[in-house]
């Protein structure tokens, strides 16, 4: 919904399989593919997660999460060459150079099935190594090593086949891409039921897991092969003089996603070097519930890439300004609906989700909710400036809140356990935040009220309203039944969108709304911004 704003954004083109669209119906079609795909992965994750911990027990549950998070590491060797690949093919897809396309397909192919097989080594490696860093038992040790070989193989695996995922990505075709990975998520529910009921534990899942991957990396190859015939992936060598430029962008990526790993996967190591597996899974039951609507609502703005990249290219300055207001408006008050509500009641939803042992999860829920909060309306800010090849202030900012949220997070960790982990995101997001929405403000010459304020008014308003109207209908009372939480968070919802429809979004914000949810053309008058 929230790349709906740019219905105003652009003309018609035609891609390499003949297509032709408007901006908008690839940006609303990618987003919209992208959250239905973490709406999938989300509802299975809040299913799966209880039985996980039921049928393998919350040390088995939290070594599997540990492992997880420590391959995530390994990803690192990917060196940002994936964003890379997708970045400079859709650049130059928006030219119509496709014969630059084909060079740098071909010369990152190369780098990044070399990569791979560094990512195969280095789990061999970490098997051995690794064991003797983390808080586990002798009994664990064993468990945990096939886990992380098991789990490293297929991130091996993975990073030589982001080669057709990033092409997909680059002809701005994300819908099926999503398609596939909704199918993959069906089947890993269907065998994780089947499994865990039959008595099979955590290795019996990563064995079914490697053969669902393989199906779908299967699917994509043929897609990509079939699709893009102007597209060929031969994997060459162009020299240093060519690698230097695309390297340059691809370490600016990999210094963010270096961050972003930080911000998101250090906690759980930290838990689980100092605190042991079980306090992995207490962290893991608040993180997961927050990362439902992180997936569902915010990291498909990511879509926006390969779109500003294409503008960009063409010099459409204010075409991405415009693009920009529109998504920080929606993004705010979607983020907003989801959030506020689980700091109001996280603590009846993770009761009745998982029980009362994890009732410390509820509070790392209420931290990384509040962290989300302070950042959102600098997200889609983040997607626009890799596209526009500038980006250096995204890196600095993210790797300095990550790293100060690490220290933090450290130091809590010690007096306040895994609740002082979560409470380092937004004690560490709050002055880092402030730097970089004065940074928005140069950069696309917009007012603090266009650029935020008027949507934060709108969702201050909106918290208040909906918290008042299920007061009026139900009262202080907890709730202690699903149906009592979804009769909250709907009455919520009613309250929360009147006052961020009337008071968040501009009158051009709601007519394009309007617009696309009665299909009413495709391109409403451009909407001129406010002065600073």
């Amino acid at each position: 919904m929230t790349t709906t704003m740019a219905t105003a954004l652009g003309p018609e083109r035609t891609d390499t399989a003949g297509r032709q669209d408007g901006v908008a119906g690839r940006i609303a079609r990618n987003m919209l593919s992208r959250s239905a795909r973490q709406v999938v992965n989300g509802v299975v994750g809040f299913v799966l997660v209880p039985l996980f911990v039921r049928h393998l027990g919350a040390a088995a549950y939290g070594i599997w999460v540990l492992a997880q998070s420590m391959v995530q590491y390994l990803n690192m060797l990917e060196l940002g060459l994936t964003t890379t690949l997708t970045r400079h093919v859709a650049a130059a897809r928006g030219t119509g150079d496709y014969g630059e396309a084909n060079r740098v397909l071909g010369q990152l192919s190369l780098i990044l099935w070399g990569l791979a097989g560094l990512v195969a080594a280095a789990t061999v490696g970490g098997v051995f190594v690794l064991p003797g860093c983390l808080a586990l038992a002798p009994a664990q040790v064993s468990l945990f090593q096939a886990a992380f070989l098991m789990i490293g193989t297929q991130a091996a695996m993975g990073l030589g086949m982001k080669v057709w995922d990033s092409l997909i990505a680059a002809e701005e075709d994300y819908h099926v891409l999503n398609g596939v990975y909704i199918v993959g998520t069906v089947a890993r529910f269907g065998y994780s039921v089947v499994l865990l009921r039959s008595g099979h534990g955590l290795l019996s899942l990563l064995g079914a897991q490697f053969a669902v991957l393989g199906a779908m990396w299967v699917a994509v190859v043929w897609f990509v092969h079939r699709r893009y015939p102007r597209l060929r992936l031969r994997p060459a060598w162009y020299g240093w003089s060519e690698a230097k430029s695309l390297l340059t962008f691809s370490t600016a990526v990999l210094l963010g996603q270096a961050g972003g790993l930080l911000a998101t996967e250090t906690d759980k190591v930290i838990a689980g070097a100092v605190l042991g597996p079980v306090a992995v899974a207490v962290y893991q039951v608040g993180y997961r519930l927050y990362s439902v609507a992180v997936d569902t609502l915010a990291s498909p703005i990511n879509v926006l890439l390969p779109t500003a990249a294409g503008m960009a290219a063409r010099g459409e300055q204010d075409r991405l300004r415009r693009l920009l207001s529109h998504c920080n408006a929606v993004m705010v008050g979607l983020l907003g609906a989801a959030y506020v509500p689980l700091l109001l009641y996280g603590g009846a939803i993770v009761h009745l989700w998982v029980g009362p042992r994890f009732a410390a999860s509820a509070r790392v829920l209420a931290y990384l909710s509040a962290g989300v909060l302070v950042t959102v309306h600098n997200w889609p800010m983040s997607a626009v400036l890799w596209g526009m090849s500038d980006y250096w202030v995204v890196v600095w900012i993210t790797v300095a809140c990550a790293v100060l949220k690490v220290v933090l997070s450290a130091v809590l960790c010690v007096r306040h356990g895994v609740v002082g982990i979560a409470a380092g995101m937004p004690l560490a997001a709050v002055p880092l935040q402030v730097v970089y929405t004065a940074y928005a403000l140069r950069r696309f010459h917009i007012g603090l009220w266009a650029y935020a304020g008027r949507a934060w008014l709108g969702a201050a308003a909106g918290g208040f309203g909906g918290w008042c109207l299920v007061q009026v209908l139900c009262g202080r009372e907890t709730p202690d039944s699903w149906a009592g939480v979804c009769f909250r968070l709907g009455a919520f919802q009613v309250g929360y969108w009147a006052c961020m429809w009337l008071l968040g979004f501009s009158a051009a914000t709601r007519q394009h709304l309007v617009a696309i949810v009665l299909r009413k053309g495709s391109r409403p008058a451009k909407a001129e911004l406010p002065a600073r």
